[in-house]
């Protein structure tokens, strides 16, 4: 038996390895991982079922599934997942903890429980039913005496069902009250002649008894209700073999003698002959259906192993602490503790043995020490011990078979283990456990060939043993992977092809997906509806949604099928199914606007010009005030026939006052305010005053801008807007002022934006010597944005000023980064060149000045009325030699439903004019909505 149990400590180790299928699981973990950070256990559970189906040796699975099921409170099913862990990865403390947490909680949650119902009981005995389930709670609590003195009670309280009753008897069973079990099953047979499976239970009791010809007879009736009965057949065939008292013979003959094996087991017992009990306990744990009869006869004899034991180790220990160096007493000792499994208490007798034993080690003893702390895990000590053996006698198979095992155990130096293996398995090619750890080897090198190779060759050798059947678990769970693995690749194919826009094509891939695997994931049949959706095969994908829905309701499936209801034309269906949703989330802005959609397809313009102006009136996202106002291009103008009918709506103002500084002895403020008239219902325009104030050290300049606005809303992406206005200088210098803007934008995909400035060079460039110089100057900037489906984006600006003094200058700025997996960080890295045609004194103007930077730009914070971004980078400007650091912040603030507050502040340095060069600016504004 003892050779054995390294390849299970070897399966428990390979089974999360990188055999299995990397791609799928991953994603189905990322999405658990998902669900649970959003506090959605339920769908959690329901990927991690699959997960679990597909890596079922994965300690993993069962941990995150028993963290969600301990979420929501189901502590039972949390327990059972985190035993499962736990037998998986016993070394992991994070799961022994939370296994002792949750079992903890489950006890009290029953004690409890118990409790309450006892309560109910002393209020009205008459509550016949809590007999029973206190019953199943100490069953629960593995307390089986209990358990069935409740049980009696509930029986002897009233009326059962046939199940109860079977219940009932299990319970009895692992009491050993095999008597008290045959008489009780003999009354309720009597209630229930022609349920089988009663009878069929009644007669293994008998049969335990050793009553085998009654039992023969009880078997005999149920097989005359149920010809097929699978338990009766064995039970029968097991008295018919029962007449033979040379059991080692009958088995060897026939290895599937059940009833045999356990009369053997039986005589073993009475023996004390208890390993030789464990290994036939073994035999019979291979087979399905001896798990039951393992299961009784299991705790009886580790029972009696342990009584023995228990005498004989303290009887070793206490001669060990007479005479710490007792070599034949550290051998026996540490011999029972490693029948027990117990390992490290195994190793502290060895570390006590060598810390007062005279000499060198001897082999034996060492190599000893190193296969218990190989089966403990602790597998540093293991080989550091198997170092030295192999160094004195490299040639030993023992040691170089274990040393293989390691680092098969640890998937550490696969080339080495594969020279001991298979050296071991050359020297002695009987050695199914060499076999076995050879094909083990092969699958994770993913030579599957190889490895099938080997577990036929285990066969053909040792076809009884009950690890090969564990490594060909392995093996048909590493092929299923590869094929998972090439699976997934079409399914990635496909949504590469869906990223591009190529919809149709993005179809062929997942139908060829489909047509691979068995049940494919509710997120990829989501995808899969979404490209219905996309190609314009609005009925395919309703029939998904449908699918979908009737196996789980899921609102924002039942917003997808209303969409697409709308889409196909089925205006009133899809009202009617965005009223139902509307009353599960009424704040969800999708299902508002999309109600306001199926207004308009039914040309019900003032129950859709409602509900969108509500939303405007709820929203200060600008992407979703965008839609919004896209949608009211379709309304038509009610009333009268003029553009201007709801002028002036809305009205808005918008007051603003700004600072920026720097030490070089310049200030520039803005203090002003804006008011916006709805004059169409696409145009957006008003008059706009701002005072502006440029302080040097040597004057102070006074400027007035007056200016009048129009912003107008082209197509959904589309907008454009200018202005144009006086520039009022103290002296009475007046000059005329403009700006245009064009801008496309698809929100946190792309953005492309054209913009032109005619102004002062003073409000431009930023210089204190141009306070009171009176030069014109024009900017021409575009900027763009984009953001790739991975994540990965681009950014940056192209910025030419023409400045009236005939200089001109070029800003070119690029960034490359990308948005990290939480969304709320992005950052990468950003190159700037500065250069104007030539230098002049009265404002800065470099020749060919380049900058290399790292940025980050965090959100720091993102809920429905509150928003804040911080942003900064770090550089280097290699013409200067000086550091480059810049840090911003902005804050949007929404204290009532018509009132915004933007505030923005910045600090930075850099260079300029040959020296170094630091600025601080701050804008404070504030959108208030007045009609």
């Amino acid at each position: 038996m003892k050779m054995l149990l390294p390849l299970s400590v070897l399966i428990m180790f390979l089974v999360p390895s990188e055999v299995f299928s990397q791609a799928s699981r991953e994603l189905l973990k990322r999405d658990a991982l998902k669900h649970m950070s959003a506090g959605r256990y339920g769908e959690a559970i329901n990927l991690l079922n699959t997960f679990i189906a597909q890596q079922p040796g994965s300690a993993e699975g069962y941990y995150l599934r028993g963290v969600s099921y301990e979420k929501r409170s189901q502590l039972k099913s949390a327990v059972l997942d985190f035993r499962s862990a736990g037998k998986l990865a016993p070394q992991n403390q994070e799961i022994q903890k939370s296994l002792q947490r949750t079992e903890a909680l489950w006890k009290k949650e029953l004690d409890n429980k118990i409790s309450d119902y006892k309560r109910e009981l002393a209020i009205n005995p008459k509550l016949s039913a809590l007999y029973f389930t206190i019953g199943e709670c100490y069953a629960d609590l593995d307390n089986w005496n209990e358990a069935e003195s409740w049980f009696a009670k509930y029986f002897g309280a009233g009326d059962v069902s046939p199940g109860q009753i079977i219940q009932y008897a299990e319970i009895l069973a692992r009491t050993n009250q095999l008597k008290k079990g045959e008489q009780f099953l003999e009354t309720h047979t009597r209630r229930y002649p022609q349920n089988y499976e009663l009878l069929s239970r009644y007669g293994y009791f008998l049969l335990w008894l050793g009553k085998l010809d009654r039992a023969e007879k009880t078997f005999e009736t149920v097989l005359a209700f149920n010809p097929l009965h699978k338990e009766a057949l064995e039970g029968l065939n097991q008295i018919k073999k029962q007449k033979s008292e040379d059991y080692a013979e009958i088995l060897r003959l026939n290895p599937k003698n059940t009833a045999v094996r356990l009369l053997f087991i039986e005589k073993l017992l009475k023996a004390k002959r208890f390993e030789e009990a464990l290994d036939q306990l073994e035999v019979l744990a291979q087979s399905a259906s001896d798990h039951e009869e393992r299961k009784s006869y299991h705790p009886l004899v580790m029972s009696q192993r342990d009584s023995v034991y228990r005498v004989v180790i303290a009887d070793y220990s206490r001669r060990l602490r007479i005479d710490p160096a007792n070599r034949g007493a550290v051998m026996k000792l540490t011999g029972y503790y490693s029948s027990l499994g117990d390992y490290g208490s195994s190793l502290e007798v060895f570390d006590n043995y060598f810390d007062h034993a005279s000499g060198a080690v001897d082999p034996d003893l060492r190599f000893r020490y190193a296969q218990h702390a190989a089966w403990h895990g602790a597998f540093d000590k293991a080989m550091s011990n198997l170092d030295l053996l192999l160094e004195s006698d490299s040639t030993n198979l023992n040691y170089q078979f274990l040393a293989g095992q390691i680092r098969v155990w640890t998937r550490q130096e696969l080339p080495q283990a594969q020279i001991y293996l298979e050296n071991v398995h050359r020297h002695d090619p009987k050695n199914v456990n060499a076999v076995l750890s050879l094909s083990t080897l092969s699958i994770l090198q993913n030579y599957f060939a190889k490895a099938g190779e080997y577990l036929e060759l285990a066969k053909t050798l040792e076809a009884n043993n009950k690890d090969i059947q564990t490594v060909q678990d392995c093996y048909d769970s590493a092929l299923k992977a590869e094929a998972e693995k090439q699976n997934y690749r079409i399914l990635e194919e496909g949504r590469r092809w869906a990223g591009r826009g190529e919809c149709h094509k993005a179809l062929e891939k997942y139908e060829e997906y489909f047509a691979k695997i068995a049940a494919p994931g509710k997120a990829v049949m989501l995808e899969y509806a979404d490209l219905h959706t996309c190609a314009n095969n609005l009925d395919q994908a309703l029939a998904v949604y449908d699918r979908l829905l009737a196996q789980e309701y899921d609102y924002a499936v039942a917003m997808r099928r209303a969409k697409n209801l709308l889409w196909r034309g089925n205006a009133p269906q899809a009202l009617a199914e965005f009223k139902q949703l509307s009353l599960e989330q009424p704040d969800d802005f999708e299902g508002r606007l999309y109600s306001g959609d199926a207004y308009l397809w039914l040309k019900d313009y003032p129950k859709a010009r409602t509900i969108y102006a509500d939303l405007l009136g709820k929203t200060s996202d600008s992407t979703q005030t965008q839609m919004v106002k896209a949608r009211y291009a379709y309304l038509p103008i009610v009333g009268f026939s003029h553009p201007f009918v709801q002028f002036p709506r809305p009205v808005s103002l918008t007051p603003i006052i700004s600072r920026y500084s720097d030490n070089q002895n310049f200030q520039i403020s803005h203090v002003g305010d804006y008011v916006d008239l709805g004059l169409t219902r696409f145009i957006l325009g008003g008059p706009s005053f701002t005072k502006v104030n440029i302080n040097s050290a040597a004057s102070i300049r006074g400027l007035s801008l007056f200016k009048f606005r129009a912003n107008m809303t082209i197509s959904e992406y589309l907008a454009a807007g200018g202005s144009f206005g006086i520039l009022t200088t103290s002296g009475s210098f007046k000059r005329g002022v403009s700006d245009l803007q064009v801008k496309y934008e698809r929100p946190e995909v792309l953005s492309a934006t054209l913009y032109y400035e005619n102004t002062d060079a003073a409000l431009l460039l930023y210089s204190p010597h141009l306070a009171e110089v009176r030069y014109g100057a024009a900017l021409l900037r575009l900027s763009m944005f984009y953001q790739h489906p991975s994540a990965v984006r681009v950014s940056g600006y192209l910025s030419h000023v023409a400045v009236a003094d005939g200089n001109s200058g070029n800003d070119f700025q690029i960034r490359i980064g990308k948005q990290f997996r939480d969304a709320a960080f992005a950052g990468g890295y950003e190159s700037q060149f500065l250069s104007y045609k030539y230098q002049v004194p009265l404002y800065y103007s470099p020749l060919n000045l380049g900058s290399h930077s790292v940025w980050l730009d965090w959100n720091a914070q993102n809920q429905r009325n509150l928003k804040v971004d911080i942003s900064g980078k770090l550089g280097y400007i290699a013409g200067a030699g000086v550091m480059l650091r810049e840090i911003r912040g902005k804050v949007n603030y929404q204290p009532a439903k018509s009132i915004v507050v933007t505030g923005q502040i910045a600090a930075g340095s850099s260079f300029r004019f040959d020296s170094s060069y630091s600025y601080f600016s701050f804008l404070l504004s504030a959108y208030m909505r007045l009609y």
